[in-house]
């Protein structure tokens, strides 16, 4: 359900009624109020889905990942898993803010774009953002007007954080990047740190989306592993922990698993089960008895 800006807002949308007299907002599945300004022209051509064209080509057909990024760390470390990476996958690195421009909106279709540089919030949309090598700036109300694709990595501290404020636009960078085109988008709900932890999180984030992974599992997956990798100190947390995910794919659907029903036969035993050493509650439950259900299956 879909509320207009200005005067047409006053009315009550959400309350007028369908055939059987079922409120509208019951019906919907979500409800956004837009701005004027982020509604498309009459006309306009829809903007292309990037990766949904590489999905209808050929699967062994490579990623393709825009990376534009300041640090060395996270560009040797990306070219690292780039090289080990089981599917091919293709990266190309505009250097400035034109040739970023440039590669995010010619036809070519990628998958990944990831920006890897300081970010800075502010009250108002046309100052936050992301600060680019050559000392450009990419705001979140210019993001809202260029072509992004699936995903979008956003390694940059502040860059996802918004401060709402009276009068003005409800969006940040990674809501500019999703009504620009992108499904998911991740970045720091809270402060990140510019460091190897980070890079290396992101660069694993960004390889596994550009062949054709949920960014959002592969997120997850990443930052258990920082913990459960032996001889790795990834340092605090905080610095690292507050990646998030905003995407508007489906979650993946639950494994389903077959019912099978198990003869009850099968949970019982004449045996006499060894109950030394167990609690009393325990013992009484597994002591011997003809045909006596044996707790051992529950446990």
């Amino acid at each position: 359900m879909v509320v207009p800006d200005g005067p047409l807002a006053l009315v009550p949308f959400a309350g007028l009624r369908l055939t059987g007299s079922q409120p509208l907002a019951e019906c919907a599945t979500t409800v956004f109020f837009p701005g004027l300004s982020l509604l498309a022209p009459p006309g306009a051509q829809p903007r292309p889905q990037g990766a949904a064209a590489r999905r209808a080509g050929p699967p062994s057909a490579p990623g393709r990942v825009i990376a534009h990024a300041a640090a060395p760390m996270f560009t040797e470390r990306l070219t690292t898993l780039v090289e080990q990476a089981p599917l091919p996958v293709t990266v190309s690195e505009p250097m400035n803010r034109a040739e970023l421009r440039e590669a995010l909106l010619t036809a070519t279709a990628h998958d990944v774009a990831v920006l890897f540089h300081h970010g800075d919030t502010a009250p108002d949309s046309a100052s936050r953002g992301v600060r680019l090598a050559d000392g450009g700036y990419l705001s979140a109300t210019t993001a809202r007007r260029w072509n992004w694709p699936d995903t979008v990595v956003l390694g940059s501290c502040w860059a996802a954080h918004l401060l709402p404020t009276e009068a003005d636009e409800p969006f940040g960078l990674p809501t500019a990047c999703l009504l620009g085109g992108a499904r998911s988008v991740i970045g720091g709900q809270a402060p990140i740190l510019a460091n190897k932890t980070v890079a290396t999180v992101i660069a694993r984030v960004v390889v596994n989306s550009a062949q054709g992974e949920r960014a959002a599992e592969r997120l997850g997956t990443a930052l258990s592993t920082l913990s459960r990798t032996a001889g790795v100190n990834p340092g605090p947390a905080a610095g690292w922990a507050g990646l998030t995910c905003w995407t508007t794919d489906p979650p993946p659907a639950a494994h389903r698993v077959a019912d099978a029903w198990t003869p009850r036969t099968s949970h019982s035993t004449d045996e006499q089960p060894d109950v030394q050493g167990l609690p009393m509650s325990c013992a009484r439950s597994a002591a011997p008895g003809p045909r006596r259900h044996n707790a051992w299956a529950a446990i």
